[in-house]
């Protein structure tokens, strides 16, 4: 039986380059505490497999600086300002309910940039389906 840090080595050298690149967007940049966290990162490098890369950067981008340039980058805007906001509130990606939520919200607004859709909030905006399967999870 493989214990979970085998497990977590498996799936890191399985995935390595999509978690190179969620990550590596923001080598040299600023980041922002509760901002540029662990559970916004793992969306971008699931999509790492189904999306062009430019967009899925553009989104870190905005995540982090708040600035975007049209209403359809919104969605990464709403998101910044729910983990801005979650921050002042004690929302920790420490927390495993926590990082599950923002996780999921992450997810949501990633999907919805994506796909150039404008939300106003996120609020109760969850998925219970994984929106960015990684190939081995995907129906055959």
């Amino acid at each position: 039986m493989l214990t979970d840090i085998q497990l977590m080595d498996r799936y890191y050298v399985r995935h390595r380059k999509a978690i190179e690149f969620a990550v590596g967007i923001y080598q040299g940049r600023q980041t922002v505490k509760g901002v540029t966290i662990a559970p916004v990162f793992a969306p971008v490098a699931r999509a790492y497999y189904s999306y062009d890369r430019d967009p899925l950067a553009r989104f870190t981008e905005v995540v982090a600086t708040g600035m975007s340039e049209s209403k359809e980058e919104g969605a990464a805007v709403v998101l910044r300002n729910y983990l801005i906001a979650g921050r002042d509130k004690n929302l920790s990606a420490r927390a495993g309910k926590d990082r599950n939520t923002i996780y999921k919200k992450a997810e949501v607004a990633l999907n919805a940039f994506l796909k150039g859709e404008t939300i106003q909030r996120l609020g109760q905006m969850t998925t219970e389906v994984e929106l960015f399967p990684l190939p081995e999870e995907r129906k055959k």
